[in-house]
């Protein structure tokens, strides 16, 4: 019987000191209030883009040996997970790695230390002068890598910072997650341009009688030419390459083994259309690749600009011409190989 009473009591004891436990977990005694966040991209050196959140706390004066450190998700302290890692767009963050920059100096009592290293430090003794004293600080989160993003609106992670008293001291925490979220920078590698000159092209005037024949017939006469122009500047490519064009018509018309584009809509076809000629005069078909036109770019850590010539011609795509205006519209595709 004893044994059950004593059993009983010590029951008891734990219930009554949950709710102690409970409470304490709730402390938070390092800062009274985060301050607001902004976030802006600094620089980029070499593979390294530089993100920096400019932010603040207030001190409320209750505990000496506070600690800053950013996580992602979770508090880190010393023996439990190490520095996080996330990697998107063909960029990582090391939040091991980020630094900490001091904006502002509360006075030497309140002991801010760690400006320039990977954990920012301060006392908080209200008997110091340090009770409701802000302190303003940058973070600088370090991107490395390419980004291969192509728009502006690609989620990266969102900026969360913990101060603690003491960092093996879990109950002392205080998260801050209230910070913007930081975007994938957008893809500044260098990029390949074409250029189409000219972009709008109008052959001269025919006479009916100077397109004879069936459907699918051509002429030189009034035929103009455009150039297609491509530029790759240096280490736009990773290795040599070859860059050819693909042409598409609008509602193209295959007659006699060649291409003709004609105009939108059939009711507006007054019975011609245009053909292509490639720099090596052979006629280009619709969504086929040019292999006689080939772009060859076989030094790709220098600047190359390579331009060749194309000839536009008309060409029948009824029996019967209706004297008029025609116009369509070619899509050029540059592919690699």
């Amino acid at each position: 019987m004893p044994y059950k009473l004593g059993y009983k009591f010590l029951l008891l004891m734990l219930l009554s000191v949950l709710p102690i436990l409970s409470h304490s977990q709730g402390v938070t005694i390092c800062n009274s209030s985060w301050g607001g966040g902004t976030i802006s991209i600094v620089g980029n050196t070499g593979n390294v883009t530089k993100v920096v959140l400019r932010t603040s706390i207030t001190l409320n004066g209750l505990e000496a040996g506070c600690s800053i450190l950013p996580t992602p998700t979770v508090p880190i302290f010393n023996g439990a997970g190490g520095p996080t890692v996330i990697t998107k767009n063909g960029l990582t963050v090391d939040f091991g790695k980020t630094i900490f920059i001091a904006r502002s100096n509360p006075g030497a009592s309140c002991g801010v230390s760690g400006s320039g290293t990977t954990v920012f430090n301060y006392n908080n003794i209200g008997a110091r002068g340090c009770a409701n004293v802000t302190v303003q600080f940058d973070v600088v989160f370090f991107l490395e890598g390419k980004s291969t993003a192509t728009t502006t609106d690609v989620a990266f992670f969102t900026p969360k910072l913990t101060t603690f008293a003491d960092k093996q001291v879990l109950l002392t925490h205080l998260t801050n997650g209230n910070y913007p979220e930081v975007k994938v920078p957008v893809s500044t590698a260098p990029t390949c341009s074409t250029t189409i000159d000219p972009s709008n092209l109008i052959l001269s005037n025919i006479k009916p009688t100077e397109l004879p024949g069936a459907a699918g017939t051509f002429s030189t006469a009034g035929e103009k030419t455009f150039n297609l122009s491509i530029n790759c500047p240096p280490n736009a490519l990773a290795i040599a390459s070859n860059l050819i064009p693909t042409f598409q018509f609008t509602r193209p018309l295959t007659a006699n083994s060649i291409s003709i584009s004609r105009t939108a809509l059939a009711t507006d076809d007054l019975g011609f259309g245009f053909r292509v000629l490639a720099p090596d005069g052979s006629a280009v078909r619709h969504n086929t690749p040019i292999t006689g036109a080939v772009y060859g770019f076989n030094t790709p850590t220098q600047s190359q600009s390579i331009s060749k010539t194309f000839k536009v011609q008309y060409a029948k795509t009824l029996a019967t011409i209706t004297p008029g205006a025609a116009a369509t519209s070619i899509t050029i595709l540059i592919g690699f190989q």
